[in-house]
């Protein structure tokens, strides 16, 4: 079993009133004085009558070093347009490296209909951050079950669910995607995480 690495949340709002992806580790970029950038989004913006339109976001990013991090997530969802309906969700963790490290991070979601009836809107964002220590690594095989937790939240957002319904099932989701960060946390020097093709859990069944 993999030696567990002692972690904490820095922080983990959700509102509720998505990816730009940059590799495996997501859409992290070195910037100037030894920091990091992180900055996923999702947008839907729904303007024809009728339509359904979805967008969503799935990050998991990996920061293993640096003075500062700089954290964003946001979801928005708008409609304007009768009958019509927009869905943005946007999951974001953040596994950063380095106990020293100084850590801004900043989540919303925002969701309205302006001039229409009988139109939908839901967004729904998460962000944790976990701050672990100076020696440890994140198992590679996390990427697949990132992937996979990705591909599902894409289906979700698109699917025809009550908004109710989808909020918690996207919430669910984004926990799994935080457990997955956790349980690949391993600490240089100690026993190596094994392979878990399913630690993204079983599928979330089938959606409508």
């Amino acid at each position: 079993m993999p030696s567990r690495v002692p972690w904490r949340i820095l922080s983990a709002t959700t509102l509720t009133v998505a990816l730009v992806a940059g590799g495996p580790w997501g859409a992290a970029s070195a910037a100037e004085g030894g920091g990091r950038s992180i900055d996923s989004s999702a947008v839907a913006e729904a303007s024809v009558p009728g339509t359904h339109l979805a967008r969503s976001s799935l990050d998991l990013a990996f920061a293993p070093g640096g003075r500062w991090v700089h954290a964003t997530n946001f979801a928005v969802a708008h409609s304007t347009c009768d009958g019509c309906r927009s869905v943005a969700a946007s999951i974001q963790v953040v596994v950063v490296r380095g106990s020293d490290a100084s850590v801004d991070a900043g989540n919303a979601a925002l969701a309205f209909n302006e001039g229409c009836t009988s139109c939908e809107s839901l967004a729904d964002a998460h962000q944790v951050v976990l701050l672990v220590g100076p020696r440890t690594t994140l198992a590679g095989w996390v990427h697949q079950a990132e992937m996979r937790l990705r591909a599902e939240l894409a289906d979700l957002v698109a699917s025809d669910l009550p908004l109710a319904e989808l909020q918690v099932r996207i919430d669910a989701l984004a926990d799994r995607l935080q457990d997955a960060a956790q349980s690949a946390l391993t600490e240089h020097g100690n026993s190596r995480a094994s392979a878990r093709a399913d630690l993204a859990g079983p599928p979330a069944g089938p959606v409508p």
